[in-house]
């Protein structure tokens, strides 16, 4: 779908990708965005706290609201006086969460969990271009825990959480671009919420915390199921910057 570039974007382009110099490349890549490429896309990679994340295998593009709740997850941590040793990236993509976790807590060993082969690569990369210790990071495929070798202390999950229903009303950048896979949660959007919540506790340390981002139509939903469950002491809602309530820690008995 045709696209009108916006004076900020042609300008976050040019500075972000060719340092200020308009090249024939620049021009193609003004064309790109036209098209309803998504900027991330073009530019090749995008910030998240203090990492710096490459986009070249086309990932879920890591969120502003993504972002914000795991500052706040990491801070909540801290101020828990919780020092992980072990943690899990489960849905790692591009693995953003995952490798914010990992410069937070350098000491600790980091795995990464990713359905899709094909992103096995890009999350290789982003442990690679952030300088992650090799010995603390480890990366495989698994389809959520199939292939989880260990208990950990810290799991984070970005599930696919968007209704089906709710296709249609998104922009057509992000339908068109990025990876049907890790958007929709099916009809209801909780086909992976659901079975975190029950059995994530067998791949948690006592008193291991959760982290689940999921849409703030499924808070109350999301509290039945842990409180159901019975495995979960503890129960905190995050909001997101712009005062919606975007994630979820859940901490094990």
């Amino acid at each position: 779908m045709p696209h009108e570039v916006t004076p900020k974007e042609r300008s976050w382009l040019l500075q972000e990708k060719y340092a200020g110099i308009e090249t024939p490349e620049f021009e193609n890549d003004l064309l790109r965005l036209a098209e309803g490429v998504p900027l991330a896309y073009v530019i090749g990679h995008v910030p998240f706290l203090s990492a710096s994340i490459d986009l070249s295998h086309k990932p879920l593009i890591p969120r502003v609201e993504t972002e914000h709740w795991v500052a706040e997850a990491i801070a909540n941590l801290r101020t828990h006086d919780k020092v992980p040793k072990t943690i899990l990236d489960l849905f790692s993509g591009s693995g953003c969460i995952g490798v914010a976790f990992a410069q937070a807590f350098p000491d600790a060993s980091v795995h990464f969990a990713e359905y899709d082969a094909a992103l096995i690569p890009e999350i290789e990369e982003n442990v690679r271009r952030n300088m992650l210790s090799p010995t603390h990071t480890k990366v495989f495929q698994s389809d959520v825990f199939s292939n989880v070798p260990d208990r950990y202390d810290v799991i984070t999950a970005n599930p696919p959480y968007i209704p089906e229903s709710r296709k249609s009303a998104l922009d057509a950048s992000v339908t068109d671009f990025e990876p049907h896979e890790a958007l929709f949660g099916g009809e209801d959007g909780l086909a992976f919420i659901r079975p975190l919540i029950t059995e994530t506790p067998k791949f948690l340390n006592p008193g291991g915390s959760l982290f689940v981002e999921f849409d703030s139509a499924q808070k109350d939903v999301i509290k039945d199921l842990a409180h159901t469950s019975g495995a979960w002491r503890e129960t905190r809602f995050i909001r997101d910057q712009y005062d919606e309530w975007r994630a979820v820690e859940l901490v094990r008995n």
